[in-house]
């Protein structure tokens, strides 16, 4: 068999809509290539297939910065700062968006 026909198996293992994500693919991909029929199919390659055709989600993720960017520095600096488009921008959030 081909990596076409396991597209075509995975594609009916997975959701018709919307996303899913990393997890949902490579328990399904495990799924599909346990059938003796896709034996030789890569699987790292049937994954990326897979990624190229759905949007995928990521559940959880973590950001790794410095605790210099994590410095407030609009409260040190706030007095210096001409704020050019607030009143617009305030304007636009309370009239257009109807935000507080």
């Amino acid at each position: 068999m081909t990596i076409n026909n396991a597209l075509l198996t995975l594609r009916t293992l997975l959701p018709d809509s919307g996303s899913v994500t990393k997890d949902q693919i490579e328990r399904q991909v495990d799924f599909a290539l346990s059938n003796p029929e896709f034996d030789g199919i890569d699987k790292n390659l049937l994954i990326r297939e897979v990624e190229s055709l759905y949007r995928v989600r990521v559940e959880e993720f973590r950001m790794i910065e410095s605790n210099e960017r994590k410095r407030h520095w609009v409260n040190e600096s706030q007095n210096q700062i001409t704020w050019n488009f607030w009143e617009r921008y305030r304007t636009f959030l309370q009239f257009r968006k109807n935000f507080a």
